[in-house]
């Protein structure tokens, strides 16, 4: 079992170490990114030439093309990958805070392997089995649905909204609060009307222009079908994209969470 601590930047990212040919760097561990990418700043200074390109597409429904390469040697948390493919991008408009950051690591790096998520202790344990967490309970075993999309992989939960509906979610360490379809939101009783209702226009680093809408809800937020596994009156964002929704940190850091992907589930730990 090896361990890979953790930070946080920017709020509600995670920070974690990196070998790239030995040498050591800083990225991102994002379950929502679905590819590895390195910056293309940084992919530029090692020098490295595309072999192909990826085309996808954002939760907010525009099309993304990601240069791809091959990079000699990573390892994190003692798991070495040789020629692993990644994709090359650039995130602009971010902070200082993140002037050390070279990429972001995708869930799949670990596939064959399981991922534990300690918030408490800031540290992501890698095993081959998964951890049993004295002290906890028993932990509640969610099923999960992953897509694959060439080199890239969704990871999908089911969860039931306050108002019953039944909703799929990317899971999404990436993100912050829960994220909603914006046709949630008279389902959920929130008006943009409200002057509660907190409006956010702007452009992100790929030009495109977005409107969110950001409320609390009544009630409680479950996961799966384990009504042990919930929030109560969660924070929101609304807006329109391809999923019914995306959950993120501010869930998923109540408890200790486990990654089986091979076996398509994930453990849900009270801390």
């Amino acid at each position: 079992m090896k361990y890979i601590p953790f930070s946080y930047i920017g709020g509600h990212l995670m920070e974690i170490p990196v070998k790239l040919e030995g040498e050591d760097f800083n990225f991102l561990l994002d379950t929502g990114i679905g590819l590895t990418v390195l910056l293309k700043s940084f992919a530029d200074e090692m020098g490295l030439e595309p072999i192909g390109e990826f085309s996808g597409r954002r939760m907010s429904g525009q099309e993304v093309k990601i240069p791809l390469v091959r990079f000699p040697e990573i390892e994190v948390g003692g798991l070495v990958r040789k020629d692993l493919e990644v994709g090359i991008y650039e995130l602009g408009g971010l902070p200082p805070a993140f002037s050390k950051i070279k990429g972001i690591l995708a869930v799949n790096y670990f596939q064959n392997k399981i991922l534990t998520f300690d918030y408490t202790h800031s540290l992501i344990l890698v095993s081959e089995e998964p951890v049993k967490w004295e002290g906890t309970g028993e932990g509640a075993v969610i099923p999960i649905d992953i897509e694959y999309n060439g080199p890239t992989i969704t990871i999908f939960i089911n969860a039931t909204l306050p108002n019953g509906d039944i909703v799929k979610l990317e899971v999404d360490t990436g993100s912050d609060v829960l994220i909603l379809n914006s046709k949630f939101m008279s389902r959920l009783g929130v008006s943009p009307e409200d002057p509660n209702v907190k409006v956010f226009t702007g452009t992100d680093e790929t030009s495109y222009s977005y409107k969110r809408y950001s409320s609390g809800i009544k009630g409680k937020l479950e996961i799966g079908y384990a009504s042990s596994i919930f929030q109560e009156n969660p924070r929101v964002v609304f807006q329109d994209i391809i999923y019914d929704g995306l959950l993120g940190n501010d869930f998923l850091k109540r408890f200790t969470v486990v990654y089986d992907l091979d076996h398509l589930k994930m453990i849900f730990y009270k801390t």
